[in-house]
């Protein structure tokens, strides 16, 4: 749907690093738990 999109090129990019860097984020804060569990 058109609407959904950003309003510019620049949004889509910052939108597409938020999406990329998000669970890479999340993983860095867990590994951690994740080591000591084994």
């Amino acid at each position: 749907c058109q609407c959904e999109l950003p309003e510019s090129y620049e949004a889509y990019r910052k939108q597409q690093h938020r999406w990329h860097s998000g669970p890479m984020q999340l993983f860095r804060l867990c590994l951690p738990d994740i080591i000591r569990a084994k």
